[in-house]
């Protein structure tokens, strides 16, 4: 947010470098700064295609969301479906029997069961997700005490209760028997009994070693229920095989739907299903509701958000129905740990939060958050006159957010254990459009955690699995901030820098993705040069580490694992920063000086295991300070200054595998013929690399571990 003052003083530090520059190359120096010349003669260097092969997407947020659900069914009489079969009475229906035997019994095996899972599957929709399934039957006696395997097959073709109750069946009675499908005679069997691979499957889906009697024993059918809902196969149910049956009395007795309930078949299924299946418990909030005759139930809502906000309590949820509000919503009620609570779209459903460009009427968020243990998920925040959010409550979360076109600032987060994820910024800090702040800084950002006010940092806080493109300043940052993690982002095309490290410490920035694209939307036509650097198109940094003179200093800072690609210096470090760690990063095609820049008056700067491949005019590295950074295992793509060549380094094209677009990860794979294989040194802190693959004992350079 403030990182216009801090590049303008870089400006003139950055300026001196060149000059710098200029002189030592003018007299012939090798090493140095800036310079592209090496010690013993030169080496060939990297070739980079700089011309993009696809232009990158950014994250948006799903507008269909399946929500969980806890199903118990358990049929009755009238609604279950259930028989048996017993081979020397191969005319009698069972379908209404007290009991379902399956196993042996002397001259009569095999008995095997028939059970038709009591509920329709067309009523979900074939999106559902099954998490678990459990059929379970209620053993009440055996032939013998000895433990039998049964095993449940699905079922290939369809079958018939009846009605009768152990007799033989009327005359053209619809009812399965031991020969036949159905009484009458026209479908038969494959084979008496049931025939495998033509009336069920020989595997049984699953298989329960019965133990006793007189309790429930389940088998998990979660793979077969989640075929069924989604249509891949018919539902006729399940065949129950005892892998005994031709042993005498092995034979068990469950209770069919006939029995009574608290020993009738049960069947549990668990999963993610579309939420106009499923009952939300919560306030509502609707464009056609009633703030004075609703009461928030969904049949009659609330008509703004700020009335739901003015009477949710710990542990509720505010769902808001689709449309567009514009409003300025304050939550002030505190959630709990066990009972926090929640703002958030109807699953499902788009809605927009819009200020129309004049809300909020203070320098504040479009929704503001007073209260401890909120979370604002699944809307689209626009045309804050402001910003788009303002966190001030402890432990929040901000989640599948979208922030755009809002004046000054996208999400923001102020307090102690704030959570923003899976949320995206762009076109944000419009007040700073086309650097109309250039010449007076201030300029806001697209994600930030930060303080609230100077001398009191936030705490604690993560940014993570966010998109930020396009902003009119910063894209994702953390300022005056203890302990702050960002990770898993991807941020591209920002104004001043794609992710701001200021007045922080103990951050970590890891796994991230920054790349800056050619034209387009940020940067037009004009050339990527210095005299324009806080103009149109901004400084466009990759990583920027800057002290602004607050509390805290920066300190003890860990950027590890990023990958940067064609920034304006794609790792830069400002002066007065200590004991920080740039480790397993890869750099690539920076566009002006060198792949990463460092500038006066630092303290144990550790720069190791990291991958810098740059152009013929970009030089691996330009140091102001060239004693207090210590240099080791990195893999230059050609030689780096003599003060940043040190123990392990590796020169020579990093031969990255080059699938996909440069601006994507995994452009930047290792391939086999990569010198950086098993050349880093281990650290311990990280053991996994920017996928998250963990490292071996001798780890490779760069932020992709090989993977043969």
């Amino acid at each position: 947010m403030k990182a216009k003052y801090f590049l303008l003083l870089l400006l003139v530090i950055t300026l001196l470098l060149l000059i710098t520059v200029v002189v030592y190359s003018q007299s012939g120096t090798s090493g140095t700064s800036g310079t592209s010349g090496t010690q013993g003669g030169p080496l060939a260097t990297a070739t980079i295609t700089t011309t993009p092969t696809a232009t990158a997407t950014a994250v948006v947020t799903p507008t269909a969301e399946l929500v969980a659900f806890s199903k118990t069914w358990q049929p009755d009489a009238a609604s279950g479906i259930d028989t048996w079969l017993a081979q020397p009475y191969d005319t009698n229906n069972y379908g209404t029997t007290g009991e379902m035997q399956v196993g042996g019994s002397g001259a009569d095996a095999p008995r095997r069961g028939l059970i038709l899972p009591w509920y329709d599957t067309s009523s979900l929709p074939v999106t559902t997700v099954i998490s678990t399934a459990v059929l379970s039957l209620y053993c009440d006696s055996e032939g013998d005490t000895n433990d039998y395997a049964i095993g449940a097959h699905r079922a290939l073709t369809q079958w018939h209760e009846g009605a009768q109750d152990g007799n033989t069946p009327a005359g053209g009675e619809n009812a399965s028997v031991y020969a036949y499908r159905n009484y009458n005679g026209s479908v038969a069997w494959g084979a008496a009994g049931g025939l495998a691979g033509t009336d069920y499957v020989a595997t049984p889906e699953a298989s329960t070693t019965i133990t006793g009697t007189g309790v429930y024993f389940d088998w998990d059918i979660k793979s077969l229920m989640q075929q069924w809902v989604s249509t891949t196969v018919a539902n006729y149910g399940l065949w129950l095989i005892n892998t005994s049956e031709n042993t005498a009395s092995s034979r068990k007795y469950f209770m069919p739907s006939d029995a009574i309930e608290a020993k009738r078949p049960k069947l549990v299924v668990t999963g993610l299903t579309l939420p106009e299946y499923v009952t939300l418990t919560g306030i509502y909030v609707a464009t056609d509701g009633n703030d004075s005759t609703g009461d928030g139930s969904i049949t009659t809502p609330y008509l703004t958000i700020s009335k739901a906000a003015s009477v949710v309590a710990a542990g509720q949820t505010i769902f808001v129905r689709s449309g567009t509000y514009t409003e300025a919503v304050t939550i002030d009620a505190d959630g709990t740990a066990e009972a926090p609570i929640t703002l958030r779209n109807y699953p499902g459903e788009t809605v927009v939060i819009d200020g129309g460009g004049t809300l909020p009427e203070s320098y504040t968020g479009l929704i503001t958050v007073n209260g401890d243990y909120v979370t604002v998920r699944g809307l689209q925040i626009t045309n804050s006159a402001f910003w788009a959010t303002g966190v001030y409550g402890q432990h929040c979360t901000l989640s599948y957010l979208t922030a755009y076109s809002n004046t000054h600032a996208g999400l923001l987060a102020f307090g102690d254990y704030s959570t923003i994820e899976y949320s995206t910024a762009y076109r944000n800090s419009m007040d700073n459009y086309q650097g109309a702040l250039a010449n007076e800084g201030g300029w806001g950002t697209g994600i930030t955690l930060c303080r609230v006010s100077h001398g009191t940092p936030v705490n604690h806080g993560t940014i993570r699995h966010c998109t930020a493109y396009e902003n009119w300043g910063e894209g994702i940052s953390t300022f005056e901030s203890n302990y702050t993690t960002i990770e898993d982002n991807v941020s591209y095309d920002n104004y001043s820098t794609n992710y701001y490290l200021s007045d922080s410490v103990d951050a970590v920035l890891q796994r991230n993705l920054a790349y800056n694209t050619p034209g387009g939307y940020m940067h037009g036509d004009e050339p990527d040069e210095w005299n324009y650097h806080y103009g149109a198109g901004g400084s466009n940094v990759g990583i920027l580490v800057g002290n602004e003179g607050y509390t805290p200093a920066l300190a003890r800072l860990q950027i590890l694992n990023n990958i940067v690609y064609g920034c304006n210096r794609n790792i830069y470090v400002g002066s007065n920063v200590i004991d920080t760690l740039i480790a397993y990063n890869t750099v690539v095609s920076s566009t002006y000086l060198a792949e990463m820049v460092f500038n006066s008056n630092l303290q144990a700067i550790t720069v190791t295991n990291n991958i810098a491949m740059a152009t013929d005019d970009i030089a691996m590295v330009s140091a102001g300070d060239q004693t207090h950074v210590t240099y080791s295992y990195n893999n230059w793509s050609k030689s780096a200054p003599a003060y940043a060549s040190g123990t392990g380094d590796v020169v020579g094209d990093p031969f990255f595998s080059a699938a996909g677009s440069v601006y994507t990860a995994p452009y930047y794979h290792l391939t086999a013929s990569s010198p950086g294989i098993s050349h880093a040194i281990a650290i311990s802190q990280t053991t996994e690399d920017y996928f998250q693959v963990a490292r071996d004992a001798n780890p490779d350079i760069g932020a992709s571990e090989w993977v043969p």
